[in-house]
């Protein structure tokens, strides 16, 4: 089994899960916050 690796920076999470670095809790923050309706609204669709 290998440990998760940050692809920035190379830093290995904590023995606890936790990210091992500031860009790892970056990314984590941001998937938590992530909103799909943000990215791609729901459009209305006229009938045929």
């Amino acid at each position: 089994m290998t440990a998760y690796v940050c692809p920035d920076c190379g830093a290995a999470r904590h023995r606890d899960g936790r990210p091992g670095c500031a860009c790892a809790a970056r990314e984590a923050a941001a998937a938590e916050d992530f909103d799909p309706l943000r990215i791609r609204p729901y459009v209305e669709l006229r009938e045929p």
